[in-house]
């Protein structure tokens, strides 16, 4: 059985001005569509992402190094489209813009 692993993810601020991507995995489900309507229906803020990584329930993985791209399905943005690339640094660069500042 395949399942579906759903990554919620924020610019976490540890200090003034100096963030770093924080996540926790929020649900889980048995397909993408289920995966897609879950994140459809929870209001996240403008700073928030999400990833999707998809697993064979009760298999074990040999390490390899290409095993990010094996369970990885995607980056989806707070508005649930998909995106090529986690977004955070364009999220980073919106925030110091925000505050005036030019990082």
């Amino acid at each position: 059985m395949k399942i579906y692993i759903i990554y919620h993810y924020t610019a976490l601020e540890l200090e003034e001005n100096v963030f770093e991507p924080s996540s926790i995995v929020c649900h889980t489900t048995d397909s993408l569509t289920n995966a897609l309507c879950f994140m459809e229906d929870d209001n996240t803020d403008k700073q928030s992402w999400w990833k999707v990584e998809s697993f064979t329930l009760n298999q074990i993985d040999e390490p390899e190094s290409n095993s990010y791209n094996k369970h990885h399905i995607g980056w989806y943005s707070h508005k649930v489209i998909k995106l090529k690339f986690s977004p955070f640094l364009n999220i980073l660069e919106k925030i110091y813009k925000n505050r005036g500042l030019n990082q």
